[in-house]
């Protein structure tokens, strides 16, 4: 494992279930508290089942539809708002309200990436080499800030 490759270097190393939104926030605390109190790096590797195929040009037809439906039933996005909602953290308007703050977000990110204009086909092949020079692209602002702004 990643991990066990991780602790060969000397890198502290946590094999968790990255489905699980609050052992993911522990080890990562305590590897932040680990990097500032000068003991070093530590590696988290987070098991979540992949939902989709691999690219467009995987069909997935090698996966049950039983895997597929234990992976959909595992999203870690679904799993937290499960919890944040039984535990009364969350409300439903307060959920609705973070879906359609969401949804606004992509459509906008969207719509500011079709406003753009085609790239140069000419610098494709740019900073592709070192020695190539510094490459710093411009960084458009989004277009929808962040919740509650």
């Amino acid at each position: 494992s990643l991990v066990q490759r991780a602790e060969g270097y000397g890198i502290a190393g946590t094999d968790l279930d990255g489905t699980d939104a609050a052992s993911v926030l522990g080890a990562a605390t305590d590897a932040v508290a680990r990097a500032r109190r000068g003991d070093g790096p530590a590696l988290l590797q987070l098991r979540v089942p992949r939902m989709t195929p691999h690219s467009s040009q995987d069909d997935d037809g090698y996966r049950s539809e039983e895997e597929l439906a234990d992976a959909q039933a595992a999203d870690p996005v679904a799993r937290l708002r499960r919890t944040l909602l039984d535990a009364g953290v969350l409300d439903a308007d307060a959920d609705a309200a973070l879906v359609e703050h969401a949804r606004r977000s992509v459509i906008g990110e969207q719509d500011l990436a079709l406003a753009m204009a085609a790239p140069d086909a000419s610098r494709a092949r740019r900073w592709l080499f070192a020695g190539d020079g510094a490459h710093e692209p411009p960084r458009p602002e989004p277009a929808i800030g962040v919740f509650g702004d």
